[in-house]
């Protein structure tokens, strides 16, 4: 039997075989595109069908396999050179077709000529030069280690760069630049020196944070105008575990009388990534763990700082650090022309397909950790005489489409209820009760709450919490 198997390995029917399967997967995927691509799909759909018909010939013995394997060869060499200049001008069409895209939108809406379409680098770079001032910095975020580990240290900052201008984000023409405080999040520092009593701690990510509005706009600012003196020791990016972290080393800083735990549902998905952190998962086991990052903002500040110093470019999208070298880019390219593109395709579709039949049995695992995450943060609350809330916030697309993401809601909401927590809910709010939704986000209508959204999540929490 082994001998066998070891003969057909070598055959040439199995190559046969292995190339025809390959040519299927391939033809398929560019008739997925022929809308998109066009000509361009349209040729490889071509030269994809050339290789199955001579392939299927030789299978039958119609054609001889040494004369398929000759002009195999040549397709082979032929479709190594398009893949290379596919795969470049697809990224080039790609941005385009984006650019173009939002340039429609902002026309429609007359916003073009205002728009901001600098990066976050060349804001800052700008702000430098017009301010004289170093100080000015890219907003970085905590979860930058897991996209880059290779500067991981003993050392896991939960916050930014401290007293600094931060350049965050752009979503609605101009870019949101706050000062931060002494502990690098994204308050007026003045608000420390108010001794209230009554302080309120919101926990999040981006939503909280304040991307993408001014400083004055953002949800804590929001709730300081309606007399709910607030902080956030939020960033983007952040999930459960982040937070719970961020919890544990700055409650005692704060002591608010109220805490505020908000959740969206990329939640889950950061999990992934978070669990497999030994610190964080510290804060959740160890009863006691802790950084004291409050006493290290010092070395926090110039760890960033060094960070930043790098040769790099922070990507405004997905919020990580991307190295800029555009012979690396290209050398990837070429690598990709080469069989490992498709084979990295395959292995993709198959993991993918793999991932949507294991999903449930992963969120439940996700959901497992979760409660164990928010019964933490509710009894840290509690030890420190705050009281803990929970509320959900909807991204656009749940507002759209609330049956999507119904399945994930009514197990969090079960969570939050059998954990005895208060569930204040933002989504049936805007569902039921703001006659424009898409009102609250920005020109584009997507990503995050715009000023005005802001503002009505603030109404509503102030209702929710009652007497204050």
């Amino acid at each position: 039997m082994l001998t066998y198997i070891r003969n057909f390995i070598l055959s040439k029917n199995f190559y046969l075989i292995l190339f025809t399967f390959w040519a299927i997967k391939q033809f398929f995927y560019f008739y997925d595109t022929l809308d998109i691509y066009k000509n361009v799909s349209l040729i490889f759909i071509i030269v994809f069908s050339a290789i199955l018909f001579l392939a299927v010939l030789s299978i039958f013995n119609i054609l001889n396999k040494k004369e398929f394997f000759q002009y195999f060869s040549i397709i082979f060499f032929l479709l190594i050179i398009s893949n290379f200049f596919y795969d470049v001008s697809k990224d080039y069409i790609k941005q385009k077709r984006q650019e173009i895209f939002i340039k429609e939108i902002l026309k429609e809406k007359n916003k073009y000529h205002s728009f901001d379409f600098r990066t976050q680098k060349a804001v800052v770079e700008d702000l430098r030069k017009e301010n004289n001032n170093k100080n000015i910095y890219q907003a970085i975020l905590p979860n930058f280690f897991f996209k880059e580990p290779k500067f991981f240290t003993e050392l896991l900052p939960l916050s930014g760069i401290s007293n600094a201008t931060t350049v965050l984000c752009n979503e609605s023409g101009e870019y949101s630049i706050y000062q931060s405080d002494r502990y690098g999040f994204n308050n007026p520092d003045i608000n420390y020196d108010n001794n209230t009593k009554e302080r309120v701690m919101l926990i999040g990510d981006s939503f909280v944070h304040g991307a993408c509005v001014d400083q004055e706009d953002t949800l804590s600012s929001q709730l300081n105008k309606v007399s709910i003196p607030s902080f956030s020791i939020s960033y983007g990016g952040n999930g459960p575990l982040l937070e719970l972290a961020t919890l544990i080393e700055y409650i005692h800083v704060l002591k608010p009388k109220i805490v505020i735990w908000f959740y969206c549902n990329n939640d889950l998905t950061d999990l992934f990534h978070e669990k497999k952190s030994e610190i964080l998962v510290k804060y959740l086991q160890e009863n006691n763990f802790k950084q004291n990052l409050s006493q290290r903002q010092n070395e926090i500040d110039i760890y960033w700082k060094e960070v930043l110093s790098k040769d790099f470019d922070l990507d405004d999208d997905v919020n990580y650090i991307k190295n800029t070298n555009l012979l690396k880019k290209y050398l990837k390219k070429i690598e990709r022309a080469f069989l490992l593109k498709p084979i990295r395709d395959i292995l993709k579709n198959y993991y993918k397909r793999e991932l949507k039949n294991s999903y449930l049995e992963r969120n439940e695992n996700n959901l497992e950790l979760f409660k164990k995450i928010i019964y933490k943060a509710k009894t840290v609350s509690e030890e420190n005489d705050a009281s803990f809330y929970f509320v959900y916030l909807p991204f656009l697309e749940n507002i759209q489409n609330p049956s999507k993401s119904l399945n994930i809601k009514n197990e969090i909401t079960k969570i939050i209820k059998d954990l005895e927590v208060e569930f204040i809910d933002f989504q049936d709010y805007v569902l039921y009760e703001i006659n424009k939704p898409e009102t609250l986000f920005p020109i584009i209508n997507h990503g995050h709450y715009n000023s005005k959204g802001y503002k009505t999540l603030s109404g509503f929490l102030k209702k929710s919490l009652g007497t204050f």
